[in-house]
């Protein structure tokens, strides 16, 4: 695999400067010679070698708990012959040229891996490559006469070695080779033994600085009370009682909240208490009963917008072809679905850490959208984003919740009007009842059948609120299109008629947000419950059933294959056992579940055991790996069997953990993932486990009790399940 010169930046250094001090320049050494970079364009990451033999990796990832830059170390690692460990890692600044061509800075999408992967290897390549020209210049031998081992490029005729330290200064001053040959060979698997990250001290220990552990000179922790009602707005605000309070530096009224700045957090929330506030309550009070039924009528009326897919003619013209195909059909096949909202609860609540001072501003966060923060606070102060600086904390989970800019944006208002860094702490309550969270959605799917029992027209409804229109991030909604988020999974790549998809609009008055996995943790549920469905109506066994489907695609075969062999080495112990499946392609990704339970009485279950089978491409780091893929499935099991918030006459129904609980280690039965051999480019895997667990869980339940679950969470169906 050839690559070209502009297709990566790599700066390899005495000093190790250049990076730090602006990547526009080349440093080699104490006398150091300059030269002008090429254009950074797509690629975004750096390496530095300095004089000690210490390599530092530059990279632009927020590490969401995954590990994903120790990843990134591995790859670079691999085309220099060096130990994982020996890569220090570190968060790109936020500013060119570490900005991506449009100036994004953002975590999202499963894209770690996925949108590194080929940069990283070629950034590792071409080091390895300038530094084996250094040496050959040394010893004037030709270059295809050297390697690298272990940190050192080695003569191998002569047996001469040359540390990459005592080459760094001449291989700085070489021009970057216009191609590089990058290491196609496997990485070793011996890679990744031993400790799993090379940070994981800092967990156990308490070092690793969160958002909650920012310190800095004179700083003041706020706490915050938003208005009661979602979209409600501050009135008026006595604040006497809670500035006479001791600790207390300041009290700062915000349009729809009231923050308390004092000595710590303790004193800022019992602060808080004394405030007495009027809140203006919004038009429209959310109330997610009548939300529900309001979803469920728009698809049952089936009037939305609908979406043109690959057929001829407009998406009007397709959708009446679809419909007269239903109304000739032998036999048809129809569900109605719905999801709640549901929450993030991200371990650590929202927090960020503002100074605003001598025209700058500077933010201490755990955030998945650096860039768009910059933004956003230049934007508020009227700076240029040069003037502010964005620096990224470890994260106490993330799910898309750390997407959003509301919380920077307060904490730089408060900051700007105390005139001293701030340290803002949303707590639990706040932070549950003030989410972006994922929208409420309903569905009806309709199948017509031809006298063989074949699909031959597919109509899918569905209603939701738009989260690109919510979102605080910069996202534009078309007039005249449909939200993405709210149709996506709703094509399985199943050999199917193409599905004529109509989408309403129906918001409830709430902040809805980027959720594991986003529109996928609801209409994977739909599709793959109805996918049961169709197979039931065909007399057919559900995992054949999707194998007839999707015997076009090896890929998929193939994972479908390893999940019917995991399956079947547990009949030792599953004589009493009843399965359910799913399948999902997703961001370059074949993932397939199945779920088994047993019977406990006439309505009552218990889990027994989840197999995921997952083709993700090539497999990184199986540590990491496996664990995102465990991760996911305890996320979507939490989601099916606890997730959903409500809201009566604008008022939350929840508050914390104890009413809004989340999946626990006796929730979870024991997890077997199984990756498929893939030489395919590497597809994510942060997202792809959670959508299918949902369906699979709940056709397991239909095979051992005869009941179809079209709702969740499952409790609202009235099945026990016994842990």
């Amino acid at each position: 695999m050839k690559l070209g010169r502009r297709a990566f930046v790599c700066a390899v250094t005495a000093t190790g400067i250049a990076c730090l001090a602006g990547p526009a320049r080349v440093l080699g050494g104490a006398a150091a010679s300059t030269s002008a970079q090429p254009p950074v364009n797509d690629w975004s990451v750096w390496l530095v070698i300095d004089a000690a033999g210490a390599i530092t990796l530059f990279h632009k990832v927020t590490d969401l708990g995954q590990g994903t830059p120790s990843s990134f170390a591995a790859i670079v690692a691999h085309q220099l012959d060096v130990a994982p460990e020996r890569i220090a890692l570190k968060q790109a600044p936020v500013r060119a040229p570490y900005l991506g061509p449009d100036g994004d800075y953002v975590t999202s999408g499963s894209a770690g891996i996925r949108a590194h992967y080929a940069s990283l290897r070629q950034l590792g390549a071409t080091a390895r490559a300038v530094l084996v020209q250094a040496a050959a210049a040394r010893w004037q031998v030709a270059a295809a006469e050297c390697a690298v081992q272990a940190g050192a490029v080695v003569h191998r005729p002569s047996a001469r070695i040359a540390r990459f330290a005592d080459l760094a200064d001449a291989a700085a001053r070489l021009p970057v080779p216009s191609e590089v040959q990058v290491d196609e060979r496997r990485m070793p698997r011996a890679a990744f033994a031993g400790r799993a990250r090379a940070d994981e001290f800092g967990f156990l220990d308490g070092s690793a600085v969160f958002g909650v552990d920012v310190r800095l000179p004179n700083l003041s922790t706020a706490a915050i009370v938003h208005s009661p009602i979602a979209g409600g707005a501050v009135r008026s605000v006595d604040a006497t009682a809670a500035l006479r309070s001791a600790g207390v530096v300041d009290v700062v009224r915000l349009d729809d909240a009231v923050a308390v700045v004092a000595s710590d957090f303790w004193t800022a929330s019992q602060a808080l208490r004394k405030l007495r506030i009027e809140w203006t309550p919004p038009p429209t009070l959310p109330d997610t009963d009548r939300h529900r039924q309001a979803l469920l009528a728009a698809v049952a009326a089936g009037q939305g917008m609908p979406v043109r897919g690959e057929r001829e003619g407009s998406a009007a013209e397709q959708r009446r072809a679809s419909e007269r195909v239903m109304d000739a059909a032998h036999r048809r096949v129809e569900a109605v679905f719905y999801v709640p909202w549901a929450a993030h609860m991200t371990m650590e609540p929202q927090t960020a850490t503002a100074h605003v001072a001598d025209g700058r501003a500077e933010l201490w966060l755990p955030t998945q959208s650096q860039a768009q923060v910059r933004s956003t606070v230049a934007e508020l102060l009227k700076l240029p984003e040069r003037a502010v600086t964005v620096n990224t904390t470890r994260v106490g989970g993330g799910f898309g919740r750390r997407l959003e800019t509301d919380v920077a944006r307060e904490a730089t208002l408060i900051a700007q009007r105390v005139k001293r860094p701030v340290k803002l702490i949303w707590s639990r309550e706040q932070d549950l009842h003030n989410d972006y969270f994922r929208p409420a959605a309903a569905a009806r799917l309709r199948a017509s059948l031809d006298a063989n029992g074949d699909v031959s027209s597919l109509v899918f409804d569905v209603a939701a609120p738009s989260i690109l229109a919510s979102s605080s991030n910069t996202y534009t909604l078309p007039a005249d299109e449909p939200d993405f988020t709210a149709i996506m999974g709703l094509a399985g790549g199943y050999r199917l008629p193409e599905p004529s998809i109509g989408w309403t609009r129906v918001e409830a008055g709430l902040r809805s947000g980027w959720w594991r996995s986003v529109g996928c943790s609801a209409n994977t549920f739909f599709l793959e419950s109805f996918i049961d469905e169709l197979a039931a109506a065909n007399g057919a066994p559900p995992l054949a059933y999707r194998r007839a489907l999707l015997a076009e695609d090896a890929r998929a075969l193939r994972v479908l294959q390893a999940l019917q062999e995991q399956v079947a080495a547990s009949a030792p112990v599953a004589q009493d056992w009843f399965w359910g499946f799913s399948w999902l392609r997703y961001s370059g990704s074949r993932v397939a579940h199945a779920v088994a339970v047993s019977r406990e009485g006439e309505r009552a279950i218990r889990l027994r055991r989840i197999v995921v089978a997952v083709d993700c491409g090539v497999v990184v780091n199986p540590h990491f790996a496996r664990s995102q893929v465990e991760g996911g499935v305890v996320w979507g099991l939490s989601a099916c069997r606890f997730g959903a918030i409500g809201f009566a006459r604008g008022r939350p129904q929840q508050s914390n953990f104890h009413d809004y609980p989340v999946a626990r280690a006796r929730h979870v039965p024991p997890i077997d993932v199984v990756f498929v051999d893939s030489e395919a480019e590497p597809g994510g895997l942060g997202e792809e486990s959670v959508p299918g667990t949902a369906p699979a869980l709940a056709n397991a339940i239909f095979a051992a009790t005869g009941r179809r679950l079209r709702e969740l969470p499952f409790s609202s169906e009235a099945i026990t399940f016994v842990d």
